[in-house]
């Protein structure tokens, strides 16, 4: 019996430590981000360019219309784009996943993860100022490894 009851506690402890090393060793939600941002640029710059100069002060790209390439506006019942480029640099940031693309004010955010309650992800400054806090309620905003680009919290 005694045996049996070592057994048990010794291959919980291994469960525990093998947990706590993942844990220790695991990056960092700001480290993935920055990894993601860096493979991912050229997508994100392409779309960051075409939204900045859009005329439309807010826009919310949701992940099934980067898979169709089209955005719906308010208003208007859609656009499809005719720029193959910006269609496929859509569709892949969607099969990368990223979640939502929006342009508020002077800043476009590109939400790679989410739950019901907070968001995170990559935001571009399109004047060169630092993004406003109130722009989809964030309350994170970190640098990333390019000038003008941030990695932000939201909820």
């Amino acid at each position: 019996m005694r045996k049996k009851t070592f057994t048990i506690t010794f291959i919980v402890v291994m469960y525990m430590l093998v947990i706590i090393i993942v844990l220790i060793f695991r990056p960092t939600r700001e480290e993935r981000t920055e990894r993601h941002f860096i493979r991912d640029y050229e997508l994100l710059i392409t779309i960051a360019q075409f939204l900045a100069d859009y005329p439309n002060e807010n826009i919310h790209i949701w992940r099934s219309e980067m898979e169709r390439g089209e955005i719906n506006f308010p208003n208007v019942r859609s656009l499809e784009f005719e720029d193959v480029v910006l269609v496929e640099a859509f569709k892949e940031l969607a099969n990368r996943g990223y979640n939502m693309i929006s342009k508020c004010g002077n800043t476009i955010t590109f939400q790679r993860w989410a739950n019901r309650h907070i968001g995170w992800g990559m935001a571009f400054s399109i004047d060169g100022s630092k993004p406003e806090r109130s722009s989809v309620t964030i309350t994170t905003l970190e640098p990333l490894s390019r000038p003008n680009w941030y990695f932000y919290v939201s909820r």
